[in-house]
């Protein structure tokens, strides 16, 4: 079985991760909310994933798929939008219970 190269590169940022935890800080006691610290084996993720290094190539949708997708999107202005739609951040439950 062959991975994508982008889960290969988390799984060896993940497998070296002891390798950085000595390089990582003991958060020091906040009396306030501080800036969230980023380890640096997040941080290389991070890079990794910024540089595009892992990406796999890019993947058309095609056919009825696309028809369908199209379709929704162009049925999509047929609503009207309500000042609550506007007002409100998308949550997963919002989205997943649109159709």
């Amino acid at each position: 079985m062959q991975y994508p190269k982008s889960l290969l590169a988390i799984a060896c940022g993940l497998l070296l991760s002891p390798a950085f935890a000595a390089d990582e800080e003991a958060p020091a006691p906040a009396a306030a909310p501080a800036k969230i610290a980023i380890g640096a084996t997040t941080e290389a993720l991070l890079d990794l994933q910024r540089s595009g290094l892992a990406a796999g190539q890019l993947q058309a949708v095609q056919g009825e798929v696309a028809s369908r997708n199209y379709q929704r999107y162009l049925d999509s202005f047929k609503k009207p939008t309500t000042v609550g739609q506007i007002d409100q951040p998308a949550t997963a439950a919002a989205v997943g219970n649109s159709r």
